[in-house]
């Protein structure tokens, strides 16, 4: 009866957030009614826009935890201002660093260091991606990151992971070949729906068949 909750949706430009319309609904019709902890792996609007709504009516035990990538936007300024003036307690999230543990189950940050120009690639490659740990299976949430954010966390990681949540909704780029090699994952998860940039990229779909992965993704109803 504990519960971690990885983003929050997004925000419309009409001020309806997916964290009032869809997750508060789902949390309260499951009867839960507070999270141990909140990631929101960065400032996208459609990773972070539900966040102020969720903390509304769902309360937090320990702490909110947060990139040091900061894009300089009312979303991001907004967040950081409600979790200061309702003295909700928020942490920048480290590498390597365990942030939940208990039997069998262990719950950890990793955040890449990475230096690039482009602001909107800067923020999806450092967001946090966070590895969940339960017995002998391990499951890697990518967050918006791809190849260059796991070149910099790949030194630190498992052995395997069983399944991998690919990142950015399954983007050109956010897996190739050596990743694969490399982690060996037996089921593959993209989180995306209709949008305008073909996400997921037909290149990443087609990666994954060729690596016997299976693949479930939120577009396929």
């Amino acid at each position: 009866n504990r519960y971690i909750l990885i983003d929050t949706g997004k925000k419309a430009p009409n001020g309806f957030s997916q964290g009032e319309t869809i997750i508060n609904r789902y949390l309260i019709n499951k009867r839960i009614k507070k999270l141990e902890n909140l990631i929101i792996t960065h400032f996208d609007i459609d990773h972070s826009g539900g966040t102020i709504d969720i903390l509304k009516q769902i309360r937090l035990n320990d702490c909110v935890y947060i990139t040091n990538v900061f894009q300089d936007s009312k979303n991001q300024k907004e967040i950081v201002d409600y979790l200061k003036n309702n003295k909700i307690n928020y942490k920048i999230a480290q590498d390597s660093t365990i942030i939940y543990k208990e039997k069998d189950l262990t719950i950890k940050t990793y955040k890449p260091n990475i230096n690039l120009k482009n602001i909107n690639q800067l923020e999806n490659e450092t967001s946090i991606i966070t590895l969940v740990t339960y017995k002998d299976k391990n499951i890697l949430f990518m967050g918006d990151s791809g190849v260059l954010g796991f070149s910099e966390i790949e030194k630190n990681l498992l052995s395997r992971i069983d399944i991998i949540k690919i990142g950015h909704h399954g983007a050109k780029n956010t897996i190739n070949q050596e990743m694969l090699n490399r982690l060996n994952p037996d089921y593959a998860l993209i989180s995306t729906g209709y949008n305008d940039f073909n996400h997921p990229h037909y290149s990443t779909v087609q990666l994954l068949q060729k690596n016997n992965i299976k693949t479930l993704s939120t577009n396929v109803y």
